[in-house]
Formats: C-alpha cells, sequence, structure tokens
C-alpha cells in the first residue's frame, strides 16, 4: 500500500481505508487491535475509519508493517 495518501479525509470525521485486495482488508480487520478502530467495511477493499481514530489506526498499521491508504472520496 501506498503512502500517497495516507491521513487523506473523505469526509468530515470519516475516512476511507483502501487496501489493494480483499485478503489484505481481511487479514487487517482479523486483528482486534485494528477492527477496534475501523468503523465499518464498505466492499472487499474499503473501510470507513472515525478520524478522531486515524492516527491511532495508522500508527497500528504500520507497527505491523502495513503502509495505511486513504481514498480521496467514497466508492460508488
Amino acid at each position: 500500500m501506498a503512502d500517497e495518501h495516507t491521513g487523506y479525509v473523505a469526509h468530515h470525521n470519516v475516512a476511507v481505508l483502501t487496501t489493494e485486495d480483499k485478503t489484505m482488508l481481511d487479514a487487517m480487520l482479523s486483528r482486534p487491535e485494528i477492527r477496534g478502530l475501523v468503523w465499518k467495511r464498505l466492499d472487499d477493499v474499503h473501510a470507513l475509519v472515525d478520524t478522531e481514530r486515524l492516527q491511532q489506526l495508522i500508527q497500528r498499521l504500520r507497527a505491523l508493517g502495513h503502509s495505511p491508504r486513504f481514498s480521496e472520496r467514497l466508492p460508488e
């Protein structure tokens, strides 16, 4: 995952975490310390994150070796 959109907020109080594939999002959400910071899974590669938890999520993902990426807009 690239760092090009790290921390971008798609909407007030919501960011959209984007993964490269379903397997990666499944792996992230299988971890309780990550799942507790994600508000809702949207589809196979997108999940909503409360912006107040965004920095904490970024830190935890990086500690696990991921470079989080956030969408510029909500998936259609």
